[in-house]
């Protein structure tokens, strides 16, 4: 997959894109909730390091496929 011409004007996005979005999107929202509910139980610690690596390799994996 290559990427779009950013001077291209009236550019679409396709489904796949948006889907791959989307789902960058729901990851990172359950990443996020995650560490809401840890943090919750007093486990600040716990929570940082279960976010850092979670959020890591979501982005790793946004870059990658990019």
């Amino acid at each position: 997959m290559t990427g779009r011409d950013p001077g291209e004007r009236g550019g679409t996005t396709t489904p796949p894109e948006l889907l791959f979005a989307l789902t960058f999107v729901v990851a990172v929202g359950t990443a996020a909730s995650h560490f809401g509910e840890i943090l919750a139980g007093d486990h600040a610690g716990e929570a940082v390091t279960a976010f850092v690596p979670a959020l890591f390799a979501i982005t790793v994996a946004w870059i990658a496929l990019s």
